[in-house]
């Protein structure tokens, strides 16, 4: 298991909990928080924008490509912590055409420095709002946390998923043993006699 980072909480389950890098906390740290506002709630934060739930924000944004992405990241705090969201920029990487024979390689600084990297732009600056108040959101909070979040080790100790190979199992087998009670499975050796191009 990584080790935790300046900031980081152990959750009673043992999955080490990192500050999201641009303060996103989710919704219900509201209740519990000292200030009780939300940096999406700050005068002029998104404006007339402001009316709309995140999962549409998020809709709107997805809509442009990283030049708009850039841009909004631009116009006030808020709108930075939609717009530097990991999923929209994973989604610029992965609508842009490969050469024949190109490979998509992850940077380890995120999807929007894969982009940059891509591109052959400076590498991003660290995505920061400085000392301010919290953005509350579940619709950004959740995927960032599932995939940073350490999970330990004793987690993924025990298999009880049945491996079978699918040489040996017909469909009808497939269908009886698996498919009509919903139990899953996985099947091995469908690649083996494949090479890749």
């Amino acid at each position: 298991m990584p080790k935790p980072r300046r900031g980081a909480a152990l959750a009673p389950e043992g999955v080490v909990v990192v500050p999201h890098p641009l303060r996103v906390r989710p919704m219900g740290s509201l209740l519990f928080a000292d200030d009780q506002r939300s940096l999406r709630e700050e005068p002029g934060a998104l404006g007339a924008l402001a009316l709309l739930p995140d999962e549409v924000l998020m809709q709107i944004l997805s809509s442009g490509g990283a030049r708009e992405l850039a841009c909004c990241a631009c116009t006030s705090r808020a709108m930075r912590v939609l717009a530097l969201s990991e999923d929209l920029w994973k989604a610029c990487c992965l609508e842009e055409e490969l050469a024949p024979g190109e490979w998509l390689r992850y940077d380890p600084g995120g999807w929007r420095c894969t982009y940059r990297r891509r591109r052959g732009l400076p590498a991003a600056p660290a995505a920061s709002l400085g000392a301010t108040h919290y953005y509350y959101s579940d619709v950004l909070y959740a995927p960032w946390h599932c995939g940073t979040a350490a999970i330990p080790p004793r987690w993924s100790r025990f298999e009880n998923v049945p491996r079978v190979a699918a040489s040996g199992l017909s469909v009808e087998e497939f269908a009886a043993r698996f498919e009509a009670p919903g139990q899953p499975v996985i099947l091995t050796g469908f690649a083996s006699g494949w090479a890749p191009p």
